[in-house]
């Protein structure tokens, strides 16, 4: 009961670092030097879920609308999502700097354009 509970919830925000230890002992830089491996671990299964699902629905949501006007900005979300396989970013601003530009774009109007959720 108690891992599978773990499994659902994880073991906490920055607990990565206390669990790396058994490999990395008195290392303060200890981590599994994967975003989506820490987030899983950190927040569970519902985190991660939620997670990913806060990654995926703005490229889904540009991927519903006209692919050519914002392939620049699907493949920023779809580099952002494979760069976390394999390194920790998501503690950086301009992470979440351009998670919310990806966010606001179809929502963006620009010169010339209704707005792009207009755009046939």
């Amino acid at each position: 009961m108690h891992d599978s509970w773990h499994f659902i919830k994880g073991y906490g925000f920055s607990s990565s670092f206390l669990y790396t230890q058994k490999f990395f002992p008195n290392s303060k830089y200890g981590n599994f030097h994967s975003e989506l491996i820490t987030i899983f671990f950190e927040t569970g299964v519902i985190g991660f879920i939620l997670y990913f699902l806060f990654l995926s629905i703005p490229l889904i949501t540009l991927l519903m609308q006209q692919l050519r006007k914002n392939i620049n900005y699907i493949l920023i979300g779809i580099s952002f999502f494979l760069q976390g396989i394999f390194y920790q970013q998501f503690l950086f601003q301009y992470y979440w700097i351009m998670i919310a530009i990806i966010w606001l774009v179809p929502v963006i109007k620009f010169p010339g354009e209704s707005s792009l959720k207009n755009v046939a």
